[in-house]
């Protein structure tokens, strides 16, 4: 004689601890083969055995084991689990684990930006960069930043092309905010056509910006101050130096001697045009937004104000910005 054990029928519901339901986790008896999946609305059924325990797993939740007893419902609620979850990177179509990526691709992440000060985004990728060069186009503050990837690959124009939230920008990321930008990836080979096609010649720069997030509300205030000072000042003659420079060339030439060094209106005034045309100069930073929204939506928005002193007097950068984003 053969006794079979009765089965029992065991219902429930997954959700994520967002409250929203988990479509596809596995509920798997432990030590057999027998299981289910969840459905759209993140409900499931599984015949098991009296005694049973049931396994609960989905990737990126960590994954719980709970026995049946006498329930036939158990609903469960997943937490997340962030050690499973890895760095990503935006690669034109969508997002790939950094891991798992075969193209050339440099990342550089908000936290990284913001350990510069800088009016400027793209001098904040200065140095972290690997393949990609950044030139300052002149000293001026405020001046233009040019990026370079891999060389110049045209005869015309070698400037990249530059996405910011999926959209072409034609002025480059100069006007950005740095304490908008949530990540910045630059893809450096021939992939990059693929998407792009032959704008992408020269590699293109993919700027994302930050965005809210449903369920809460965040307030951002950003201030940076930074020092800017003449590396080197060269040394100069004096006045009385130059005059008796000036009288000995003339001398070993066989000219007359200028007036003005002969018999100059006041011998003892000498102006350091150096000390007068250069100067130290600050550089201020400030910025604040508010992120936020529901279910179905969500916005943010930024007030940014940058200013540069000139080392050279008479040559100040101001930059404000103001930028609202927004999806439904």
């Amino acid at each position: 004689t053969v006794a079979m054990a009765q089965q029992k029928m065991v219902k429930g519901v997954v959700t994520a601890t967002n409250g929203e339901t988990v479509i596809g986790a596995t509920v798997q008896e432990k030590g057999t083969e027998n299981g289910a999946i969840t459905d759209v609305n993140g409900a499931y059924s599984i015949q098991v055995a009296p005694g049973a325990t049931l396994v609960f797993s989905y990737m990126g939740y960590q994954p719980q084991e709970i026995a049946v007893g006498n329930n036939t419902v158990i609903n469960v609620t997943m937490a997340e689990d962030n050690e499973l979850l890895e760095e990503v990177v935006v690669v034109g179509y969508g997002v790939q684990k950094k891991s798992s990526l075969t193209a050339s691709v440099a990342s550089v992440s908000s936290k990284e930006i913001a350990k510069q000060v800088t009016s400027n985004v793209a001098s904040a990728l200065i140095g972290r960069t690997p393949g990609v060069e950044i030139l300052q186009n002149g000293g001026e503050a405020g001046g233009d930043v040019s990026i370079l990837i891999r060389g110049a690959g045209t005869f015309g124009s070698t400037e990249p092309l530059y996405i910011v939230d999926g959209a072409v920008s034609n002025n480059g990321i100069n006007a950005l905010n740095p304490s908008d930008i949530e990540s910045i990836e630059i893809l450096k080979d021939g992939s990059a056509a693929a998407i792009y096609g032959s704008r992408a010649a020269n590699g293109v720069v993919l700027v994302t910006t930050k965005s809210g997030k449903s369920g809460r509300t965040t307030v951002e205030v950003n201030g940076a101050f930074s020092y800017q000072t003449p590396s080197k000042m060269l040394d100069f003659m004096n006045a009385e130096q130059w005059r008796s420079y000036a009288n000995m060339l003339a001398d070993n030439s066989g000219y007359d001697r200028a007036s003005q060094n002969v018999n100059p209106a006041n011998p003892n005034q000498s102006t350091d045009w150096q000390d007068i045309y250069y100067q130290n100069a600050s550089m201020w930073n400030l910025s604040a937004a508010i992120l936020g929204g529901s279910e179905n939506s969500t916005f943010s928005t930024s007030v940014g104000y940058a200013k540069q002193e000139g080392i050279v007097i008479q040559s100040d950068f101001e930059k404000y910005n103001a930028r609202v984003n927004g999806s439904y």
